[in-house]
């Protein structure tokens, strides 16, 4: 079974046998184990266990055990279930319910990838389901029956899961506050994902459930509009997007977003908790009544089959990792019966040696399975496979280099003994290289062993013993993103045989190694360097290059022009670039060029008047001049010429009949202050706080309002948008 997930490194754990490590993170290593108990009892759990060096640190502890006391408590359709809390020897770990499903970060990852984008309704299906969680989870009591006050803090797409059944499970209340907690936040201690927190909790202030409702906005929003919502490389300018900057409407980033749902999303992102919903309960309805308005068929039906056909080979992968795991001799095949040697925390298994028997099959640690936090898989690993019923040498079953050899029966002479000690020693050296892979490995690996790195004249025959040589990862961006790389020359590959592209790692490069790195893409110039890994600097490094499209041609002819076609005057962007009739100008590729043209008493056009430039392509603009102006462009132009001469509207002008919004003409754009800052409202529904800069509307005479409830002040006033046209309005006052 050469397509069959890996598993490993297997050992037993307690009443447990941990089957597959699926992740590391700041505080604990998530494992995928299986329980077994009388009369064929067999289930399958998540086991949380707290890293070692921290185990030994009492607050670490503390916080690990308030996790498990909060998770505990929940007891949801919607929550992951907590099953046991334990020590095996130092070392703390909890027993949680095994999701079968990804989570949401994995859903839009995928759906992006293969163009099915996970649509709006089936979004707020998800959250809906997420706010019957929370809503549970923040009214909860204990035992004497007072509030516990829990408030998740971290809901992020890593957190929310959806299982292949189509239902939403909530993971990780291990940064939840609650009244019970021994180790409680410190007052301007930042805690969760910087991208998905409320105002009040990048300001340090204290947070109720309303902070986990804005999380569930951003989600929302994200899950409608495919785009990330507060995005930048730098945390600070992170929390100053979110605690100052207006959020954009839906509505104007992706298409299909009703004006109902819109709605939703912008209470729920308010930035005074008072705006928001109340609580995830209040979300939860207004969510249902959307889809019950709109007629969206979203239940959890349906959900999961979009689930299915998006993830199939995954469910098959799990399933038969499972079966695998569930097999009577798993234990058997799998855990040391012999001799153990730990190395940094992974165990590397050496076998009783017998007749047909493999050395170090069990140790091979392939692609990692994606775990029930539903991280994409990550490509570049070696792919794993599970022995036959009946184990023995077969191809595909060893570690990457390892070359297995004929095992002698134990009544052979006295040399087997020191065969069996230097087969050890290769399986210990081959399983501390894997191990160098594992911990430099991230989601989008492209993997580059050591060897192939070399010259041909300096490649070896695959085995080493030398032990491991020290590595490190080279992370590896462009934008925009997906330029094929090529390392030393060579395109490099992730699983499947599929090309390697930005943004991936290149794992196990060596110190002091020259490396040639190319970046390619298709329209843009070939970026090319050189790198050397060493110990000086760090093992990790990031190349995040800007990639220079390739130019194109733009050419523009002036027709229906008769003699006056030389004197057109043609501007690409502004800049004057020549007379016509004709002229041809290089422009950088993939942007518009805003053409037009200028003739003494005629009145000219560019169709199209902005041309999309195409590397190493050309496009044609047609230009026409004419002595009078249609009657519709006519009336257009002296309508756009009465609502530039308007007064200043933030005067409180008053209307007139002449200054009405006409849906014909292009929108404008208004910035507005006011004194003191308020919100403003358009229609009823607020667009935005002050200062408002470059928000869009339609051109005409627009009445806004502008409200500032704390000191009860509330202003009504008119603008005036102008067709392509910011305009700006000062210290307007409120009363």
């Amino acid at each position: 079974m050469n397509d069959a997930p890996s598993i490993g490194p297997v050992r037993r754990y307690g009443a447990y046998t941990l089957v597959k490590k699926l992740a590391t993170g700041g505080m604990a290593e998530i494992w995928l184990a299986r329980q077994r108990g009388l009369a064929g009892f067999n289930r399958f759990v998540v086991i949380k266990k707290i890293l070692a060096h921290l185990a030994e640190q009492k607050t670490f502890r503390e916080m690990f055990l308030d996790e498990a006391r909060t998770c505990a408590a929940l007891s949801h359709p919607n929550i992951v279930q907590v099953y046991d809390l334990g020590r095996v020897e130092s070392s703390y770990f909890i027993a949680m319910e095994f999701i079968a499903g990804e989570n949401l970060a994995a859903i839009a990852w995928r759906g992006m990838k293969r163009s099915r984008p996970f649509p709006p309704f089936y979004a707020a299906r998800v959250i809906a389901d997420a706010c019957k969680a929370l809503h549970y989870a923040h009214h909860l009591k204990g035992t004497d029956g007072r509030p516990l006050h829990i408030v998740h803090r971290d809901i992020s797409p890593q957190n929310v899961l959806v299982t292949y059944e189509g239902e939403v499970k909530i993971v990780d209340f291990g940064i939840a506050k609650a009244a019970s907690k021994s180790e409680q936040t410190k007052t301007g201690m930042l805690k969760g994902k910087f991208s998905y927190m409320s105002p009040e909790q990048c300001l340090g202030a204290g947070v109720d459930m309303r902070s986990d409702i804005f999380a569930l906005g951003i989600l929302l929003y994200e899950l409608c509009t495919g785009k990330r919502l507060f995005k930048h490389e730098s945390e600070l300018m992170i929390l100053e997007m979110i605690t100052k900057r207006s959020v954009v409407a839906p509505s104007q980033v992706a298409p299909g977003i009703s004006a109902g749902l819109e709605d939703i999303i912008m209470r729920a992102l308010e930035k005074d908790p008072r705006r928001r919903f109340q609580n995830a309960q209040q979300m939860q309805f207004a969510l249902e009544e959307y889809l019950r308005n709109e007629g969206h068929q979203a239940a959890n039906a349906d959900v999961a089959a979009y689930m299915r056909g998006l993830f199939a080979d995954k469910i098959e992968e799990k399933r038969q990792l499972r079966e695998i795991a569930s097999r009577e001799d798993f234990e058997a095949l799998y855990v040391d019966q012999a001799t153990d040697h730990d190395i940094e925390g992974h165990r590397v298994v050496v076998r009783g040696l017998a007749h047909g028997a493999t050395v170090g099959q069990g140790t091979a640690t392939g692609t990692m399975l994606p775990d029930h936090l539903g991280a994409e898989p990550s490509p570049g690993r070696t792919p794993g496979s599970y022995p036959p019923s009946n184990p023995g040498p077969h191809p595909g079953s060893y570690p990457p280099g390892y070359l297995p050899q004929e095992v002698l029966p134990a009544d052979s002479s006295g040399w087997v003994a020191p065969l069996v000690i230097a087969g050890a020693l290769v399986v210990i050296m081959v399983a501390s290289f894997i191990l160098f892979q594992q911990v430099n490995h991230v989601p989008e690996t492209a993997y580059a062993s050591p060897a192939a790195a070399l010259p041909p004249s300096e490649q070896g025959d695959g085995r080493s013993s030398a032990g491991p040589v020290p590595t490190g990862k080279l992370t590896l961006k462009s934008n925009p993103r997906g330029a094929i790389i090529y390392l030393d020359g060579q395109p490099m590959h992730v699983r499947a045989g599929e090309l390697a592209r930005t943004p991936s790692d290149l794992s196990v490069l060596q110190y002091g190694q020259r490396y040639h790195i190319r970046l390619v893409k298709e329209g843009y110039e070939p970026f090319e360097t050189a790198v050397v890994l060493s110990e000086d600097n760090e093992a990790v490094r990031t190349l995040s290059p800007t990639l220079k499209a390739r130019p194109g041609w733009v050419v523009a002819e002036v027709r229906d022009g008769g003699h006056h076609a030389r004197d057109v005057r043609i501007y690409f962007d502004g800049e004057d670039v020549g007379l016509g009739p004709r002229v041809r100008v290089k422009q950088p590729g993939f942007r518009r060029i805003r053409v037009k043209a200028a003739l003494a008493a005629m009145v000219c056009s560019a169709e199209p008047a902005e041309p999309m430039v195409r590397p190493d392509q050309t496009v044609y603009t047609q230009i026409t001049c004419e002595k009078t102006r249609p009657s519709r462009r006519r009336r257009a132009e002296r309508k756009r010429t009465r609502i530039a001469r308007r007064p200043n509207p933030g005067r409180s002008a008053p209307k007139t009949a002449e200054c009405v919004t006409d849906p014909d003409l292009p929108m404008g754009k208004v910035t507005i202050s006011t004194v003191p800052h308020a919100t403003i409202y358009w229609k009823g529904r607020a667009i935005g706080e002050s200062p408002l800069a470059g928000y869009k509307l339609p051109s005409g005479c627009i009445e806004l309002t502008a409200k500032h409830p704390e000191q009860g002040l509330s202003k009504r006033f008119e603008v005036v948008v102008v067709p392509n046209t910011v305009r700006v309005y000062k210290n307007v006052p409120l009363k």
